[in-house]
């Protein structure tokens, strides 16, 4: 799991810009993070592309603090389309192949270096 997250991690933060720029009104940090949309801690969606954004340290601690207005600037942002996916992801409950996706992962990560 520790490897799959960091993996995971490094793939979402590799451009290194916080896709929350300009909500809530916060000026954003250097301190870049990967922030889940759905809870990580659901494993179906844990290692979902869709399912993390790139933010900044201060709109990552935005998001937890404000979740209706998360909620919303996320739609707004990515479309309902991306969050009915998601959900749709986790209501099927389906672990991923961790293997697989620790390949996919470290592919990805060697093209945009």
């Amino acid at each position: 799991v520790a490897v799959l997250d960091r993996l995971f991690s490094d793939y979402i933060r590799r451009f290194a810009s916080c896709e929350l720029h300009g909500v809530g009104g916060i000026l954003c940090s250097s301190q870049m993070q990967c922030s889940h949309i759905k809870s990580r801690r659901f494993i179906s969606t844990r290692w979902l592309p869709e399912n993390a954004i790139c933010a900044c340290a201060k709109h990552h601690r935005w998001q937890h603090d404000h979740p209706v207005d998360n909620a919303l600037a996320l739609i707004e942002l990515f479309g309902q389309e991306r969050i009915d996916f998601i959900q749709k992801v986790w209501n099927k409950g389906e672990k991923p192949d961790r293997v697989a996706l620790a390949k996919w992962l470290r592919e990805e990560l060697k093209k945009a270096a």
